[in-house]
């Protein structure tokens, strides 16, 4: 008779699970869309999009680069080459409260009072434009710091003017109006950043992970 109950039993669970095999591939799927590769990857495309406003006349487009850094290389999310200077994009999709100051080396994120600190966007940035004022022999007065938030989060600090939400950023990019670069230099720069070598493709995106793990492993 317990033979029986017990057949019975995984019988039935045997069929629910048949019923619902697709359960595991969802579950996988939300793991996915929660993970920080898919963050990042949303969060760039999501700032691309509600960029399109920036006519590519005068702004002109480029995204996801690996380009030189002093110590190997640095991948940027997104910059905008025009006449009043060289916007250079970093992207952060958080949710929660965002605590940070201009100057402090770590900024912090809480969610449901679980902190996390990351690198100061700021700071991440400006090895950007470093490694881009090398690449492209220009002073680092061309270049515009702009890091955008999207994701629901909350800014608890005051933030400098060059730090926004999504909403905001194509506004500030177009309180730049004075003239920095001339049509020859904008043509130069563009050139270079055209380069398939800057492109972000597997192989690039691998080797640039190898360096930063090499870099935290010396650190």
């Amino acid at each position: 008779m317990e033979n029986q109950i017990v057949t019975a039993v995984f019988g039935s669970i045997s069929s629910v699970l048949a019923n619902f095999w697709w359960l595991p591939l969802v579950l996988l799927f939300l793991a996915f869309l929660k993970s920080p590769l898919f963050k990042g990857w949303f969060g760039e495309k999501a700032v691309q999009l509600r960029l399109r406003g920036l006519d590519e006349a005068v702004y002109r487009p480029f995204h996801d680069l690996i380009v030189p850094a002093r110590r190997a290389t640095t991948q940027i999310d997104h910059i905008y080459v025009s006449r009043f200077g060289i916007f250079v994009i970093e992207t952060k999709n958080y949710s929660g409260w965002i605590y940070g100051g201009e100057n402090q080396a770590k900024w912090t994120q809480v969610v449901y009072r679980q902190k996390n600190s990351f690198q100061n966007p700021l700071r991440q940035n400006y090895a950007h434009i470093k490694a881009l004022a090398a690449l492209l022999g220009l002073p680092e007065s061309s270049f515009h710091s702009v890091v955008i938030f999207l994701g629901g989060c909350e800014f608890k600090t005051k933030m400098p003017d060059n730090v926004c939400y999504i909403g905001k950023a194509e506004r500030y990019i177009h309180g730049f109006q004075a003239d920095i670069l001339n049509e020859a230099e904008i043509n130069r720069i563009c050139t270079i950043l055209q380069r398939k070598e800057y492109a972000a493709d597997k192989k690039s995106r691998a080797e640039h992970k190898n360096h930063l793990r090499q870099r935290h492993q010396s650190d």
